[in-house]
């Protein structure tokens, strides 16, 4: 009999595990389904006992135990899905897909502020990908078409064809509907340098400084993200009100998005952007970057260009009703009574 093996070694936080969650909890049960799980996943979520799920060491080690595991049991007939991103680095009888979900794997331009180590290893992925991506044996599933359009030009011409499929889970969204009590703006994001943290910063201390307005702003940085953590506490002695959540359970996110006046997103890149599909579900308004990743997936009712802190201060401005009309266009006589003052 044949079977699918969804072999998601290294998911165990974030979108991702969100997604993983998703898809433990709607498993089919007159199906097959092998899961091959990162052991750090248990403090994630709990895996129904009716779930076919084998843990494995994050370590080198572990990934290498894993890949053997799936070689030596999976059949011409099996069906292994890669959630991690990549493709397996070993070859299989079986046929093979992945689940992409990393923009940073296809796209080497929103990899700038990433570290010489996180640059190496998104470089390995993406010749990874191109290696066993072109010849055909393997199969692609993304989430939105800009994620498409990307893997299609990083494998080329011999690109194979990749299904758009987004999905997020619904069941959870609607108990939290009717929760909305407003307060200000929620940005949930991790720390990695392409959430653009510094510049919505920026963009708050403009909104005090050339606006006068004070929003509150909840972030949801993780306890290791020192350096960032340090330069919020930099900005809330200049007076700003920031908050920072740490990082939420799933069901938290919810809740804090129901409680939030908006959804601020400026993410310089995105897969997917989950927090964008939850605020869209649980009527959220959402100010965000002018970019693909967002339209593909919300409608948002504001938008900014996210390397500009000026762009994104004018966009809650905007928001809240209290933007500044532009400058009025003098005459050159302005000029010269400046001058010759």
């Amino acid at each position: 009999m044949s079977k699918v093996i969804i072999y998601a070694p290294n998911v165990h936080f974030g979108g991702g595990a969100v997604l993983l969650k998703e898809l433990l909890r709607s498993c089919p049960t007159d199906k097959k389904i092998v899961f091959i799980l990162d052991e750090r996943y248990k403090s994630y979520s709990d895996v129904g006992d009716n779930i076919n799920a084998l843990y494995f060491s994050s370590s080198i080690y572990g990934r290498i135990e894993a890949e053997l595991y799936v070689r030596k049991n999976s059949t011409h007939q099996d069906h292994i899905v890669c959630l991690h991103n990549i493709p397996t680095i070993f070859n299989h009888r079986g046929k093979l897909t992945v689940f992409l979900q990393n923009r940073l794997i296809v796209d080497r331009e929103s990899r700038y502020g990433c570290g010489y180590k996180a640059k190496i290893k998104l470089n390995l992925e993406s010749y990874l990908m191109k290696l066993r991506g072109r010849g055909g044996t393997v199969s692609y599933i993304v989430q939105t078409e800009s994620m498409a359009q990307g893997l299609r030009r990083l494998l080329g011409m011999k690109a194979p064809d990749i299904k758009v499929l987004p999905f997020a889970g619904s069941s959870i969204l609607s108990k939290h509907a009717k929760q909305k009590v407003l307060t200000d703006y929620i940005y949930v994001a991790s720390a990695e340098p392409h959430k653009n943290h510094q510049n919505l910063l920026e963009a708050w201390e403009i909104l005090m400084t050339q606006y006068g307005q004070l929003p509150r702003l909840q972030l949801t940085i993780p306890p290791n993200a020192v350096s960032l953590k340090q330069t919020i506490e930099i900005y809330k002695k200049k007076g700003l009100k920031i908050d920072n959540l740490g990082t939420l359970e799933h069901e938290q996110v919810l809740e804090s998005l129901c409680r939030a006046k908006a959804l601020i997103y400026p993410s310089k890149t995105e897969s997917f952007g989950l927090p964008l599909i939850e605020a869209m579900s649980l009527n959220v308004p959402i100010l965000a970057s002018e970019l693909d990743y967002v339209r593909d997936v919300s409608v948002p009712t504001e938008t900014f260009d996210p390397n500009s802190p000026l762009s994104i201060a004018r966009a809650v401005a905007r928001y809240e009703g209290y933007e500044k009309k532009p400058r009025e266009v003098l005459s050159s006589v302005f000029f010269w009574n400046a001058i010759l003052r």
